[in-house]
């Protein structure tokens, strides 16, 4: 697949994470209708150097769990016990 027109978003999200870099960060969620490019576009704009939380139709513990792993193995923080909730999961991280 191509990838076209985007230079103004992919310079746009370099942007937030410079200032994130800088300590001036912040929560960014991409949204938008199925099949337009979203992901596309992050992995494009961050070919591999950023954690990607896919969040599907499963329960929230199920998907606590996979985000767990994900964090542990890309970004080798450490964390005891196994958090259940998205709210435990965004405390890590931040």
């Amino acid at each position: 697949m191509r990838f076209y027109n985007r230079e103004a978003e992919q310079q746009q999200l370099q942007l937030w994470s410079q200032q994130a870099a800088a300590g001036k960060s912040s929560l960014t969620l991409m949204v938008g209708r199925r099949r337009v490019g979203k992901t596309a576009l992050l992995a494009q704009t961050y070919q591999g150097s950023a954690l990607y939380l896919f969040v599907s139709r499963k329960a929230e513990p199920l998907l606590c769990e996979e985000f767990t792993e994900q964090i542990r193995g890309q970004l080798a923080i450490p964390i005891f016990g196994q958090p259940r909730q998205f709210r435990e999961i965004l405390e890590i991280l931040f």
